[in-house]
């Protein structure tokens, strides 16, 4: 029998569907777990002949080496230039959201530290608080213009505003090693700090050198009816000071927020301390 082209094709195809079919057949129940291909490992049988694949551990886009395209930030790959403002700054660019930026830069990785030569960091910003839910803090004591013994203890209270604090990382191994985050209400996660400045006095224009403080302290306690109390055990010497607030999150980071424009997350007091307050 004489079989044209055609026929010659439609029998070779059956017979590799055939030969398919053979190779995608299930395991055998009667077949040895250590007979079985371990290449099957990741994978399980849903139906004689169909191979379903089971995500394994290296497709956990948490520990995955490779950027979900998901994720990718399409508005990282303009300028943001607009003709209405010629004074707009370029903005830097990027197609793969920088994640191999800091190999731009020639100083070493922050990796949890704190460089004081500087440094750089691949950490994402994290979660970024939303517009109505802005951390804000108010200094209760002292206040603008208190007067305060020297070299004597007081207590520093600081009255919060939607914000989770309290909660802080090892500043020598975690610093900015982790995105921020918020509660499940939407609150920053963190913790603040207060910084007390000597300045030469009220009316004082000169900027101040952030290296040079007298007192720095984070607030590591949990506040009370939205208030925190925070102790300078042996009070400060006389002068006129600056006192600021530094608001984080849990790894040290300055605090996100949703818009450009807002308030001040932060508060500031001036006061005098004297060797003859009382």
């Amino acid at each position: 029998m004489h079989l044209n082209a055609k026929a010659l094709w439609v029998a070779h195809t059956i017979l590799a569907v055939v030969a398919a079919s053979k190779t995608l057949q299930p395991p055998s129940s009667h077949t040895s777990p250590h007979q079985q291909d371990e290449s099957l490992s990741t994978d399980f049988w849903e139906q004689p002949g169909q191979l379903i694949h089971r995500q394994g551990p290296e497709d956990d886009p948490q520990t995955s080496l490779a950027l979900d395209p998901s994720q990718i930030q399409t508005a990282y790959a303009s300028q943001g230039l607009n003709e209405s403002d010629s004074g707009i700054t370029p903005s830097l660019t990027s197609t793969n959201n920088f994640i191999n930026f800091c190999l731009t830069q020639d100083v070493p990785l922050t990796n949890g530290t704190q460089v004081g030569r500087g440094s750089c960091s691949p950490t994402p910003m994290g979660r970024i608080v939303a517009k109505d839910k802005m951390p804000s803090c108010k200094f209760i004591y002292p206040k603008n213009g208190s007067l305060l013994p020297a070299n004597t203890l007081f207590d520093v209270k600081l009255a919060i505003r939607n914000f989770e604090s309290g909660l802080y990382s090892n500043p020598n191994i975690s610093y900015y090693s982790a995105p921020q985050t918020t509660n499940d209400d939407g609150l920053l996660r963190g913790h603040a700090h207060f910084v007390i400045e000597a300045v030469a006095d009220y009316l004082s224009e000169t900027p101040l050198d952030p290296v040079d403080f007298t007192f720095f302290k984070s607030i590591k306690e949990v506040p009370v009816n939205g208030v925190v109390t925070s102790r300078v055990p042996n009070g400060i010497p006389s002068g006129i000071y600056r006192m600021s607030t530094i608001t984080t999150a849990i790894n040290h980071q300055p605090a996100l927020v949703g818009v450009a424009q807002h308030g001040s997350l932060e508060d500031v007091v001036y006061f005098k301390v004297t060797d003859n307050a009382f």
